[in-house]
């Protein structure tokens, strides 16, 4: 008699058994209570911490969006905060997502992405295979080629300290945009108040913008804290209202 057959299938059975087991045991007595604790602590203090800025807190959940914050900057530009949890996603990227809405353009204008995706798509073969690829996607949508245009001709800006440049690329066709980034907002990039699990140490996690949908920063990141929310918005309002200057001269 082979038993070969039924002692795979009873190890695979145990092996799947005992996954279950631990992945219960992690989010009921390991870290994922302590996340979960941790979580529904920063829930509470949210929105009475936030509204202490002067910011409109919305708490209600709506699809994806578990959060809402709306406020003005110090020059005047009206901006919205949302999270983005992602929970309709197989592979899932929470997410904090800052927009000044009203702070247009026809074209995208400037963006600030991490120097590691910016180098690999526009140097070598990565730089080709973006180039072919960005020309197929060029002919099916147009807001794809109007990225693509940007991104390929635009040149990165000289501004900020040399840790800044080491990290993150500035990327924009008009040489105003050259003092974009000044030094508060320079340490609001490089520093965070903290990292929390779910919050990716990597450059890659951030990345800035202005284009037709308005001036947008975003940050992925699952259950931020108080502090990362408040650093987003300050961020975001540094970006927002020297866009608005440098557009102006």
């Amino acid at each position: 008699m082979n038993l070969l057959g039924p002692v795979l299938f009873l190890l695979i059975i145990a092996l799947v058994a005992g996954v279950f087991i631990y992945v219960w045991w992690w989010n009921r007595h390991g870290g994922g209570k302590e996340e979960r604790e941790r979580q529904e602590a920063e829930s509470k203090r949210r929105g009475p911490r936030l509204q202490m800025n002067g910011w409109r807190y919305d708490g209600k959940p709506d699809g994806d969006i578990r959060y809402r914050v709306y406020g003005t900057s110090p020059g005047g530009q009206k901006w919205k905060l949302e999270f983005d949890s992602d929970h309709s996603s197989s592979s899932s990227s929470p997410r904090l997502r800052f927009r000044a809405e009203a702070l247009t353009s026809s074209d995208n204008e400037w963006q600030l992405i991490d120097r590691w995706s910016f180098d690999v798509t526009r140097k070598g073969v990565g730089g080709a295979l973006v180039g072919g690829l960005s020309a197929i996607g060029g002919a099916l949508s147009k807001d794809f080629a109007r990225q693509r245009d940007f991104f390929l001709k635009a040149d990165e800006r000289p501004g900020g300290s040399g840790e800044l440049r080491e990290r993150f690329a500035l990327i924009a066709e008009s040489a105003r945009y050259d003092k974009l980034i000044d030094a508060e907002a320079e340490a609001r990039i490089l520093t965070w108040p903290e990292f929390t699990p779910g919050m990716s140490k990597r450059d890659n996690g951030l990345s800035a913008g202005l284009g037709p949908e308005g001036m947008e920063v975003k940050l992925y990141v699952d259950g931020p804290s108080v502090e990362v929310i408040e650093q987003m918005v300050r961020l975001g309002e540094a970006l927002a209202d020297a866009s608005q200057r440098l557009r102006a001269t």
